[in-house]
């Protein structure tokens, strides 16, 4: 990864909504244990900075969670970014090495998901926090739906996954999340192998992008919103 920062923009209300959006319905409060899985890119970045620093936000037992995967050369530096970034707005942080490298990204994902419960456990937290978005909701209905899925496959990422994970910036799109970053200065860093032909990076980087230019405007929108009806669909099946 290598680092960017963007400039003064235009944040929208975004922390509003967050803050309507965290703490209704109980989701969070007062004195809440959370651990936040803290990539250094700029999703989790501003989720951490949502956290720490939203007006009025219930007072919350932070634990931020960096996971090296130790599959890039250049991992280590993102630890040690991650760490000044914890230390400036005075956040605990663990660093996790994996050890030996995961062989693939499924692997990688499921020894992360272990990871941060195992950090959870240890500090008494109620969740785990994770940074996908609206976005990633799309990208992950439009992968499953081209590979043949059901109804249940639609619902794409959930917002609650267990044991303890909750992802609450799933409302928000990567754009929002930008602008926010924009207004407050942001920096992060950039994961190199987003360049990397990958399906998902194809999905992202070239097929959605002209499904919006040139087939139906509001895709993403449209796509994170059947993953909700597809969930409501599911959960009227399961309760028959």
């Amino acid at each position: 990864m290598s680092a960017r920062t963007v400039g003064a923009g235009k944040s929208g209300p975004l922390a509003a909504r967050f803050h309507s959006h965290v703490v209704g319905g109980g989701r969070v409060v007062e004195g809440d244990g959370v651990v936040v899985a803290l990539s250094g890119g700029a999703d989790s970045v501003v989720l951490l900075h949502l956290l720490r620093f939203t007006p009025a936000l219930p007072e919350l037992r932070l634990q931020a969670v960096h996971v090296d995967h130790a599959m890039r050369p250049d991992s280590g530096a993102d630890a040690g970014w991650v760490e000044g970034l914890c230390r400036a707005w005075s956040v605990p942080l663990q660093i996790l090495r994996l050890d030996p490298a995961p062989r693939d990204e499924a692997e990688a994902r499921r020894r992360r998901y272990a990871a941060l419960e195992e950090v959870r456990r240890e500090v008494g937290a109620r969740r785990v926090l994770t940074a996908h978005h609206a976005d990633d909701q799309a990208e992950t209905v439009l992968f499953r739906a081209i590979r043949g899925t059901g109804i249940s496959g639609l619902q794409g990422i959930r917002e609650r996954r267990a044991p303890r994970v909750w992802r609450p910036l799933l409302p928000f799109t990567r754009d929002e999340l930008r602008a926010y970053a924009s207004h407050h200065h942001l920096s992060w860093r950039e994961d190199s192998t987003n360049r990397d032909p990958l399906p998902r990076n194809v999905l992202r980087r070239m097929i959605l992008p002209e499904l919006e230019a040139s087939v139906a405007p509001g895709a993403r929108r449209a796509l994170a919103g059947l993953a909700r009806r597809a969930a409501w669909d599911e959960s009227a099946w399961r309760s028959l």
